[in-house]
This record gives C-alpha cells, structure tokens and sequence, in this order.
C-alpha cells in the first residue's frame, strides 16, 4: 500500500516540480550558483522521495563488480532501469514511474479527499454537506478496489462491478443491500470525485457519464409516518403556545414554523423588508438562508447566504401567511417595537442568528408538556408540505412554495401526485397552516 504524499495534495506535488523545474530552465543567468544548487537539491529530494514511494519494498541495488561496478538498477513494470550514478538513476525511475506527471498515479480514494477539501474551502460547500459526503465513502467506498485504484485505469466496467457488489442481496438479512436514498448519495460522492478529477485534467473522459442504473433493486424504506407531526400534533403545541402570556424568543420561533413551511435556516434568515403585501394578502420572500460553516476547519459558525438550500433558484419565493403567522409576526414586532427592515425577525437576545440545538431544546419542552412525541425542526416542514398538497390538490403549487428544485422531493413529503390547477391563496393558506381553529 502507498504511502500518503508529504505534501498537501498530488497537484501541489506537480506545482512544485513544475516550479522549480522552470526556473532551473530559464533562470540560469539570473541565479547565483548557490541559489541554482539549492533549487536542483529540492527537485532531486523530491523526485527521489516520490520515487522511493512509489516503488515501496521491491529491490533496489547498486553493483558491486564488474565492469557495471558503482551503477544502480532496479526493475520497474519487468522493465530493468539502469543507471550509472544515482541522480540520473533516480531520474530515470521517476520517468517510468510518471511519464505522464505526478497526478497520473493519484488514487480515487486521493482523489476523493482532494474533492472534499476543494468543496469545503474552494467551493464554499456547506460543512454538513461535506460531512456526508465523508461518512457516504467511508461506510461504502473506502478500503474497496474502486478505492485504492488508481483513477486514471478507471473504466465505466468498474464502475458497474462496484455498483453491482454495492447494491446486491445481503447473504445474512436475504434483503437487498441498499435503498434508493442510499444509492443516490453514493452516487453522488462517487460523480462529484470523477467530475473533480476532470476539472484537474487527470483523466479525459468521466467513467460513470452515461452510465444507466435502472435494473437496480432497492431495499424498502423504513416506515416514517410516525416520525412526523401531524395535525393533532400541531393543534395541541399551538394552543399551548397561544395559552402562554408572553411566548420566549424561541417559542416565537417554533410558533412560526408550524404555520409556514420553511426550513429552519430561512427562518434565522428572515429579516422585516421581507415581509410583502400583496393584492390578497401577505407574503414573506424567502431568499436566503444562514448555514453552519466550518472556519479553520474546526469551529462551526453560522454564516447567512444569498440563496437557499441546494442554492437553486426554485428556493427564491413567496410563501403566503396565514392569519396565525401574521399574530406571530406581530408578537415578534411588540418584542422589537423600534426595528429596521434590517433587523432579523427572529433573532436570539443578543440580536444574532438563534441556535438550532437551542430551538430543538425548546421544541422538546414543548411536546413533553402537551404529550407530543418529540420530533426534530425539519419533521415540522413535512406536515406543512403534506397539508398543502392534500388541501390544493396540486403538486406543482407545493413544490414550488416548498422551494424543492426537485419534484419527486416534493412528492416523498407529500406521497402524492395529483394535479389541479389553483393558486395558493391566503385565504387557502389559513386552512392549511392557520389558527387551530380554522382547520
């Protein structure tokens, strides 16, 4: 097995050869002949470090009589190098070894690793983003053939062999190995790792592109339907809330998420201007959203961004506010009497972005005092999804105001398909997420 590189990645490896091989070409007269040996030194211990790599244990000998004495050899693919100094030995075995560069041996297990970290620092990806994509290729890819090949040998056959061992019937549980969900983040991480490997120009041509998967089987999905809140559920957490005489900052929050079907980082997000009047009613603009990011690669802040999730521009909408989001709004206001349209709306005391584990601590005590089973922020989204698409009967309508880029997203909330042709109005809204009273 090959040693992990010194240096940060393969493609800094080739820099830096490619460097200093440049200036020891066209920098002859400008550099003093301390400064020219200096540069050859570092080219020479890079090149023989990669070498000594790439060859591991297998033999390499210098002659000791004849009239070969003194030359060094080695075998390299049944091919014998043979030298008769040692720089112009190792010179020759870094040819056989990267006749094509330093990147030409970089495995797809490297290569993955590199994508991760160009995704999480280049790319600006969010970390939970990133951290699937590491947990995905270490519970399916890593330690596997398709990991330790090296990425250039890559064929569309392996790909498929993969697949097939991947996802094939698990001999202890008589089941096939994967569901459909699973399948799809694996590939994914494995499509976003050749795709980077194509932007590096390591490879030509994207070995899964093209590729049909359709024959698969899956293992069934888990039964969710008690993981979400209903409208029982719903009714008896908001007449404890309007019960309370004066709701937190965060049973503000939790308040408002039961009448809309944001997602919790547009909620941090909503600021007042994005509050909007239409001809029927009122609306809030969802535009963006705030995002856990990882700074130095160890503490997590919470970052606003320009777009919402998947950064697609079907997230960019207008949700209508049913009367029960509107009383919400204006308690939020009495908290917040002197606000700009710069301000958060639902901000935490000090005026930031709330926490989410601080809004599911919130929730907890909630459901535990009206005899709710506990369920997550997002859990609250499905029931808003689902109840507007059974109420409007039109898919396209909730996909949209859901903010899904996705249709069938939209349909695994909703586990509906049917299709009419009405707006989403106000007055509907009221029905769907307005006051208890009103459903």
């Amino acid at each position: 097995m090959r040693a992990t590189p010194q240096l940060t990645t393969y493609f800094e490896i080739q820099e830096s050869i490619n460097r200093l091989t440049e200036l020891l070409c066209n920098s002859t007269m400008e550099l003093s002949d301390a400064a020219m040996k200096e540069l050859m030194s570092k080219l020479d211990a890079e090149k023989e470090r990669l070498v000594k790599e790439a060859h591991g244990n297998r033999k390499i000998s210098q002659i000791t009589s004849g009239s070969r004495a003194g030359e060094w050899t080695a075998h390299v693919n049944g091919k014998c190098i043979r030298r008769k100094t040692y720089e112009q030995f190792i010179d020759a075995m870094f040819e056989a070894y990267y006749p094509e560069g330093v990147t030409s041996r970089i495995t797809f297990g490297e290569c993955f690793e590199q994508m991760l970290d160009y995704r999480r620092t280049k790319a600006k990806v969010a970390e939970l983003t990133v951290t699937h994509y590491q947990s995905d290729y270490t519970k399916y890819v890593k330690g596997t053939d398709l990991d330790r090949k090296l990425i250039r040998e890559i064929k569309p056959r392996d790909i498929i062999h993969f697949v097939d061992d991947i996802t094939g019937m698990d001999p202890n549980t008589k089941d096939w190995k994967l569901t459909k969900k699973q399948f799809t983040n694996l590939k994914t991480v494995l499509s976003k790792t050749l795709e980077y490997a194509m932007t590096e120009e390591i490879i030509d041509t994207n070995p899964i592109a093209g590729l049909k998967f359709g024959d698969i089987q899956f293992k069934l999905e888990k039964s969710t339907e008690e993981e979400y809140y209903d409208s029982e559920d719903r009714t008896k957490i908001l007449n404890y809330l309007n019960s309370l005489p004066e709701q937190t900052n965060y049973q503000l929050d939790i308040h408002f998420m039961f009448c809309t079907i944001c997602r919790i980082g547009e909620v941090k997000g909503l600021r007042w201007k994005d509050i909007v009047l239409g001809e029927d009613g009122y609306y809030i603009h969802i535009c963006r959203e705030v995002v856990d990011r990882a700074v130095g690669g160890k503490n997590r802040v919470q970052v606003e961004v320009s777009h919402t999730k998947g950064n697609k521009e079907t997230g960019i909408r207008d949700m209508p506010l049913s009367d029960e989001a509107i009383k919400v709004l204006r308690m939020a206001e009495e908290r917040n009497p002197d606000h700009t349209d710069e301000d958060l709306i639902f901000p935490n005391k000090s005026g930031g972005y709330f926490m989410t584990n601080r809004f599911n601590e919130n929730l907890k005590k909630i459901c535990e005092a009206v005899g709710v089973k506990y369920r997550s922020s997002h859990k609250m989204r499905f029931y808003g999804i689902a109840a507007c698409a059974e109420t409007t009967e039109d898919i396209l309508v909730t996909q949209r105001i859901a903010g899904h880029s996705n249709l069938g997203m939209t349909e695994y909330y909703a586990n509906k398909g049917r299709r009419a042709r009405k707006l989403v109005r106000p007055a509907n809204w009221d029905v769907i997420l307005g006051s208890p009273r009103a459903q």
